[in-house]
This record gives C-alpha cells, structure tokens and sequence, in this order.
C-alpha cells in the first residue's frame, strides 16, 4: 500500500512539473505575440527602442530555457 502511495505522489509531482512548464511556455508565447505586434507597430529597425530589444532577448533567453536548451553566447 505504501508502494502506491509513493507511486501516486511522484506522478502527482511530475504532472505538476509538466503543467507549470506548460503554463509557463503558454505565458512566453503570448508575451512574444504581444512583443511581435509592438514591434510591427515600431516600423523600421532602427526606430525600435533599446527596451524592446532587450525584452525580446530576455524572453528568447526563457523560452529557450523552458525547452531545455541552453543558449550560446
């Protein structure tokens, strides 16, 4: 009995591990939607603030992190 109890609470964890990540890559593609249409508004690269460049580098970092790849600088 206490074999399945284990078992339970170790599927429970990892299925809870599986949602966060999905909510997270969930959060990351709607905040690269919205960064994509911000910058389509911008117009030419040279108008696009420093703000927004680093924010798309900051969540390119994360959803690159989420997916298990680490990126080289």
């Amino acid at each position: 009995m206490d074999k399945k109890k284990e078992y339970e609470e170790e599927i429970s964890d990892i299925l809870r591990k599986v949602m966060e990540t999905s909510y997270q890559r969930k959060r990351n593609s709607e905040k690269i939607i919205s960064l994509l249409k911000t910058i389509r508004q911008e117009g030419e690269p040279e108008e696009l603030s420093e703000s927004l460049i680093n924010e798309y580098a900051e969540l390119k970092r994360r959803v690159l992190n989420n997916l298990g790849i680490q990126e080289k600088d």
